[in-house]
């Protein structure tokens, strides 16, 4: 790589620094905003800037009706516009303040709606662990408050900022040295505040384990389910225990202790005030200053009080400066560093290839393939295998042998760390465009299916409203109350009003309908059940792998993954999987006279469900 395919050094270096300064003044939401809104971006920073004037501009309106006022002043004459003026500037300090909420949270709101469009795009259109910022993000999204409220926050914070760096220099103008001394110190007290208040809030918030643990048990007193089993056995008194404790280790013991460093900054406040009054007094005594311009200043230091007004709006604003740092590293908003697969930066991408698209006969071969979750142990090494899709396929093996890992790596939704996964010849993934293409092919319904808060059709439908509901699909559906699929259909979710529930079976057979829906003719030809009979009994299970052979139908694949046996014996081809290896391959018959690890594993569940 040339040195040219790089930014300088000195280049990188200036902006992470210049990143750094708009983190700490709290503006990197109007850096990140200015790029899908600069409009908005615009309109609040000038909405922040005259409500902050307000304070100083009131300060300087009372100043001179106080000159026009005194003997020898303007005279009466003048005092009623000074007077209409200084209304006027109330009148529009306290609109453009209330106008900075109004117009922050519509800006804050095009913010939330660009950045959870853009991080829900990326992060499900990125293979999972490829995208590292990406996922960060959605971490950071979840774990706080809504961006909205963030940027609301944010602006309210600099408004308050700005009103006190007005109203200092307002002060500096007619007091030079004692006016800078007051303002530094006022400056220092208040960061030193901030920052003890956001420390305090943040361990109060934290989604720290020290921190969720206290929420967690006073939520046990909530919930009903768990407070059936604190009530059979007693423990109560046990829970209220762990909660003090938990609360204790988390919050101290609640007594609001003021540091020496903000008992310092307070006394430096007063002696520094106390000296600027002074120092205006000895001016108007000899006529440095006139009457009005001490009533500037002293309306002017009221203003700057305001800069000790500590609220909420502090950790917000602190919050919202790291997650929108987040949202310019992720790249989701565009003109990020991001360079992964996932961001939206400027990594070179690949010449382009025809996408292979899995059909019954296509072969899929594994090369040298490595995957470990962040964090864990690799569950494959060097994995190499050749896969011929056939009319049914299972892969079996004990728990924890990487079944699923391995069918997430076959249908794109992990990438491997290093190593090739190949259809027909052609690699799997390449641009994002291909890898979508690649993850479409495949119909997918595992254990943990999602039981979605709306009607019948819309659970089965959800991408494909467009196509008829097709012949196995409502078979799978057949056994339902019909009135689920009538107009206007119920919801399937408890506490919603004429909401409808389903039993556990149910449900898997709405999930199962739904996979089946999602298969064509053209595109979407392999059917993958990972572990879809987990919940189920032994009947259930029986009954769900007899008719599973028969979902996809012909010309597709149904690919099975479980760690129950009885349900794959007839299927076409079986792979064992065990340690990260392919330990065995093989149909069923065949399998068991090898009398390897197949039959063994097989042999035991016969025999347990024999005894």
């Amino acid at each position: 790589m040339t040195g040219a395919s790089k930014p300088p050094a000195g280049r990188a270096g200036r902006g992470h620094r210049g990143w750094a300064l708009l983190r700490r003044l709290r503006l990197t939401p109007f850096a990140v905003g200015f790029g899908p809104a600069p409009g908005w971006t615009v309109c609040v920073g000038l909405v922040v800037l005259v409500a902050a004037a307000a304070p100083a501009a009131s300060a300087l309106a009372t100043g001179l009706v106080v000159d026009a006022a005194l003997p020898h002043g303007s005279g009466a004459a003048a005092i009623g516009p000074i007077v209409a003026a200084l209304v006027l500037v109330f009148l529009v300090g306290q609109l453009a303040t209330q106008l900075v909420a109004t117009v922050a949270d519509a800006y804050g709101g095009v913010l939330e709606g660009e950045i959870e469009a853009r991080t829900m795009s990326a992060s499900v259109l990125t293979p999972a662990g490829a995208d590292g910022p990406v996922r960060g993000l959605v971490d950071a999204l979840r774990d706080t408050v809504p961006v909205r409220q963030l940027v609301t926050a944010t602006c309210q914070q600099l408004m308050t900022r700005c009103q006190a760096v007005f109203v200092g220099c307002l002060i500096i103008a007619y007091a030079p040295l004692t006016g800078l001394a007051v303002l530094a110190a006022c400056v220092y007290c208040a960061a030193l505040l901030e920052s003890e208040y956001d420390e305090e809030q943040s361990r109060a918030y934290s989604v720290a384990d020290a921190s969720r643990r206290p929420r967690y048990l006073s939520g046990l007193a909530f919930d009903l389910g768990a407070a059936r089993e604190i009530k059979v056995f007693r423990a109560a008194d046990w829970v209220v225990r762990q909660y003090d404790a938990a609360a204790a280790a988390a919050h101290g013991d609640g007594r609001n202790r003021m540091s020496a460093p903000v008992l310092v900054s307070y006394a430096a406040v007063l002696v520094t005030t106390v000296a600027l009054l002074a120092n205006l007094a000895r001016s108007l005594v000899h006529g440095g200053i006139s009457a009005g311009e001490v009533a500037v200043c002293v309306s002017a230091l009221t203003g700057l009080s305001g800069i000790f007004a500590v609220t909420m709006n502090v950790v917000h604003a602190g919050r919202a400066a790291t997650l929108f740092d987040q949202v310019r590293l992720s790249g989701v908003l565009g003109g990020g560093p991001a360079t992964g697969t996932g961001g939206t930066g400027t990594a070179p991408t690949p010449a382009p290839v025809s996408a292979p698209a899995p059909a019954p006969g296509s072969v899929i071969r594994f090369e040298g393939v490595s995957y470990a979750y962040p964090g864990g142990e690799p569950v494959f090494r060097d994995l190499s295998f050749e896969l011929r899709l056939r009319g049914s396929l299972a892969v079996v093996g004990p728990n924890g042998a990487g079944k699923s890992t391995l069918v997430r790596l076959l249908t794109g939704a992990l990438s491997p760390d290093s190593g090739s996964i190949t259809c027909d010849g052609r690699p799997v993934g390449g641009s994002q465009e291909d890898r979508s293409r690649w993850r479409s092919a495949f119909a997918f319904l595992g254990q943990r299916f999602v039981r979605y808060p709306a009607t019948l059709a819309q659970n089965v439908h959800l991408s494909t409203a467009a196509r008829p509901l097709g012949g196995p699909a409502r078979a799978l559906l057949s056994d339902l109350d019909p009135r689920l699929l009538a107009e206007p259909a119920p919801t399937l979710a408890k506490g919603v009003r004429d909401g409808v529930d389903l039993s556990g079976g149910q449900w898997q057979r709405v999930a199962t309908a739904r996979a089946v829906q999602a298969l064509d003719t053209r595109s979407c030809r392999v059917l993958v059940l990972d572990e879809p009979t987990a919940a189920l009994d032994a009947q259930a299970e029986a009954r769900f792998f007899a008719e599973a052979g028969e979902l996809a139908g012909p010309g597709r694949t149904t690919l099975m993954v479980s760690h129950r046996l009885s349900g794959v014996k007839n299927v076409e081809e079986i792979l064992v999987l065990e340690s990260g290896t392919i330990h065995e391959r093989g149909d069923h018959a065949s399998l068991m006279r090898q009398q390897g690890r197949y039959a063994e594993m097989f042999t035991a569940q016969a025999r347990r469900y024999r005894d």
